[in-house]
């Protein structure tokens, strides 16, 4: 099984319930340690012959047996992620959500079901994000519901849920990944508790809310980003909120319409003080080849900062070069950077 899993075309490896089993023993067996990854490429191969749940059983062997913490890892994390079979996400789920001495398995439990899960495993993930006293766990348990976010057609649902245990919660880690879900959500549940910690005087609070502004649900919030940059005299928040509006409108999220696109970027162009900020904006707009983007590209030739005045040169170069080519038919050139 071995030798034919090392082989560069190989698809299946065909395995029985007394194969399987001397497979992942072989995966724990510290004897073997040369071998192990291609046991692992096996596991990942098996297909049974007999009927035997190949992904039921590593699942339980993974999350029940004695075995180095690495090989573990890997059982969880490579084979079964890789297999993408999602009747293991409760067993894994329910790994993770008991107390362990390896807060690194249960990272791997939750990160290899993170593409496997839907709508109906939300409470569940929450429930560990909730009770972990670990920051990896937690933020393996947030992402995973990140995931979840995205992919359900009842976002609406999921905030009620978020800002109620965020109401309920004492603990600030929990309380920031809660603000930061509820940047996803969007909506006007979400986007009151995010201002509400924007407008205090808790910094953490505050860090929470500008990311969790940096990945909102919809466009209806990004106003907040851009007033919030305006007034803030602090340098640093005023440094995260502005590559938080970035990252948002580098999203799909942001791209609702041309229009909308359009005043976003001439209104954060507008905030753009510094050298570093003008040059994340040419960069960014360096992307469009409508007319808008060119004339916000044009007003930085003269900036102050020779290398802003040099970069949006460069932009402007790229996007003639965009036109050219779009009339050709061929491939768009990469965006210029930073020399």
């Amino acid at each position: 099984m071995i030798l034919e899993a090392a082989k560069g075309d190989t698809t299946e490896v065909p395995v029985n319930a007394l194969k399987l089993e001397l497979l992942l023993k072989a995966a724990t067996n510290t004897g073997v340690v040369e071998a192990r990854q291609t046991v692992y490429q096996a596991l990942f191969l098996a297909k049974a012959t007999d009927g035997t749940d190949v992904d039921a059983r590593i699942a339980e062997f993974a999350t029940t047996q004695d075995m180095l913490p690495d090989v573990r890892e890997v059982l969880i994390r490579d084979v079964l992620r890789k297999r993408k079979n999602p009747t293991v996400v409760p067993t894994l789920l329910a790994y993770a959500s008991r107390p362990t001495q390896d807060p690194r398995s249960a990272v791997a439990a939750l990160q290899a079901v993170r593409f496997m899960v839907d709508n109906e495993q939300a409470d569940k993930f929450l429930e560990v994000l909730e009770a972990t006293d670990n920051d990896d766990v937690r933020k393996a348990a947030e992402e995973t519901l990140a995931q979840i976010i995205k992919k359900t057609t009842n976002r609406a649902n999921i905030a009620n849920r978020l800002a109620k245990s965020y109401g309920d919660s004492s603990d600030d880690n929990v309380r920031h990944s809660l603000l930061r879900l509820l940047g996803r959500c969007g909506g006007t549940q979400a986007t009151a508790l995010v201002k509400s910690a924007l407008d205090g005087t808790e910094q953490k609070d505050q860090v929470a809310a500008i990311i969790s502004l940096g990945s909102w649900g919809d466009d209806s919030a990004f106003q907040l980003l851009t007033d919030f940059i305006a007034s803030t005299q602090n340098e640093d928040l005023r440094s995260r909120a502005f590559d938080s509006a970035l990252r948002f409108l580098s999203s799909t999220e942001s791209a609702s319409n041309a229009d909308t696109t359009r005043d976003h970027w001439t209104q954060l162009s507008a905030q753009a003080k510094t050298g570093n900020e003008q040059m994340k904006i040419v960069r960014g707009l360096a992307n469009f080849d409508a007319d808008w983007a060119v004339k916000l590209i044009e007003g930085y030739k003269d900036s102050d900062d020779d290398r802003t005045a040099d970069l949006a040169e460069k932009a402007l170069e790229r996007i003639r070069e965009i036109r050219r080519l779009k009339g050709d038919g061929e491939s768009e050139p990469e965006t210029p950077q930073e020399e």
